[in-house]
């Protein structure tokens, strides 16, 4: 819970008025309690979902978005009181896009949902904590099921596999048998050390070698593997929830290999979840043309995601962060701690910057003055959110109940703050008001439907060889 003047020294919510013993039992010290797991699933986020040419270019973009995960954390839903708010699609590169910072009526100490979902499906049982020996249980699991990846996939990022990964060894066995490489078998393997939470009845009895939908997991099938077949009546991969997504093809379908960016939190406009999609794929590009490498250990990557969920992360705290991004080297000497601004605007003799990197690229590009307008506004969202000079969407957020009239600095949301924050964003959102502390001066796009003449000119002579 957020420590403001008013809140006690040892808060702990009281359910005895309510009938409910059993929660005031289990609830914590100056936390706030949520006993359902739809106080986490309920969040919203926006995920981005990259078409690659071929399995080696969807293995290389996964492992390189994934040090951009904790920048770009995702999902924004708040919770208020008995009731939750409407949904705002806020995509966000966890610290930079922090949204989440209320739950329950009450004002929360941490900006990002990421670690309020991850508990909320987090159904380890002790054993599998390693709070007891194992017994019942098959293995050890060092995270929820919603958490960040536990292992990169290409040749290039094998040598920061640093952390342990645990896995169905029989299974392993069974994929490296039938022409799995080590890398994508020991994927496999960690994605079935977990059961499904979720069975369609009309889904249970289908061809395997016709539909994923049991696994989404195209080559098991394909490979008749019939131990993994019999265990793949539970989707497996759609109750794994990582900040990044490896996705094979479907069958009978034109759907290439895909990889889904899944960190981002909804923000509260569209021109800011059109900003930091835009952002978010120009970066694919500009790591894909100019083969830039960005790999850290997994294990400064989980450390940064700590990091990003803290309140205010995007001005005081440090990120992990690759600054030779030209080398395929693995050392210490490649990697330093870096802030939010830093990594987007760049440090001086050190570091570019990923927005003067994605400027670079766009420098060299056949781009149209209204598409380049529209590109820079939105990228000047994005670094002034990173230089601190606009508030994110969670800080905005927090400062608007603080300051409310009704606010009595105790971390309670009373439903008539609640409506008059919403009042307010559905202003926001509808160009009744400006909010030029979050969103800046310039919020619209110049971009329109049509094709300029130029371009579509340029189009047909190419297709026609004129």
């Amino acid at each position: 819970v957020y420590r403001d003047e008013s809140v006690p020294l040892l808060f702990k919510e009281d359910f005895t008025s309510k009938g409910d013993d059993g929660s005031s039992k289990v609830a914590k010290d100056n936390c706030i309690y949520m006993d359902a797991m739809g106080f986490g699933m309920g969040c919203c986020c926006l995920q981005l979902t990259f078409q690659a040419c071929n399995i080696e270019e969807a293995r290389t973009l996964y492992d390189q978005l994934t040090p951009l995960c904790p920048i770009m954390v995702t999902a924004y839903r708040v919770f208020f009181h008995t009731y939750v708010t409407e949904n705002f699609f806020n995509i966000r590169q966890l610290a930079l896009t922090a949204a989440s910072p209320f739950y329950r009526g009450y004002i929360s100490d941490v900006d990002c949902r990421w670690s309020v979902i991850s508990s909320s499906v987090d159904c380890r049982t002790q054993e599998e904590r390693g709070l007891k020996p194992l017994k019942e249980n098959k293995f050890k699991i060092s995270k929820s099921r919603y958490d960040s990846i536990d292992s990169y996939l290409s040749r290039q990022g094998e040598k920061y596999n640093d952390v342990p990964l645990t896995y169905d060894d029989e299974i392993y066995k069974q994929l490296l048998e039938n022409g799995i490489d080590h890398l994508l078998a020991q994927h496999i393997a960690h994605l079935f050390i977990r059961d499904s939470v979720s069975l369609f009845s009309e889904k249970v009895h289908q061809n395997d070698l016709e539909d994923t939908d049991h696994f989404e997991l195209l080559w098991c099938q394909s490979l008749e593997v019939q131990n993994l077949r019999s265990r793949s009546e539970y989707n497996i991969q759609s109750t794994n929830w990582q900040t990044m997504r490896f996705k094979p093809p479907p069958p009978n379908s034109s759907i290439g290999w895909r990889v889904e960016f899944r960190p981002c939190e909804v923000q509260i406009t569209d021109f800011e979840n059109a900003a930091i999609v835009c952002f978010t794929v120009l970066l694919t590009r500009v790591i894909l043309s100019y083969k830039l490498n960005l790999l850290i250990p997994i294990s400064k990557v989980d450390q940064n995601m700590i990091r990003a969920q803290k309140r205010n992360a995007v001005k005081v705290e440090k990120f992990w962060f690759r600054h030779d991004i030209t080398s395929d080297i693995k050392s210490d000497n490649t990697q330093s701690e870096f802030t939010i601004n830093e990594i987007i605007n760049g440090k001086n003799g050190i570091f570019p910057g990923l927005v003067p990197l994605v400027n670079s690229y766009l420098a060299n590009m056949n781009v149209d003055a209204d598409t380049h307008c529209t590109i820079q506004r939105y990228l000047k969202l994005i670094q002034k959110r990173a230089s601190g000079e606009l508030l994110t969407t969670a800080a905005w957020l927090r400062k608007e109940v603080t300051l409310h009239p009704e606010y009595k600095h105790d971390a309670v949301i009373t439903q008539r703050i609640n409506y008059d924050l919403l009042r307010k964003i559905h202003s926001i959102v509808s160009n009744d008001i400006s909010c030029p502390e979050l969103l800046g001066q310039c919020v619209s796009s110049k971009t329109t439907d049509t094709i300029p003449a130029a371009v579509a000119k340029a189009e047909k002579c190419s297709a026609t060889n004129c």
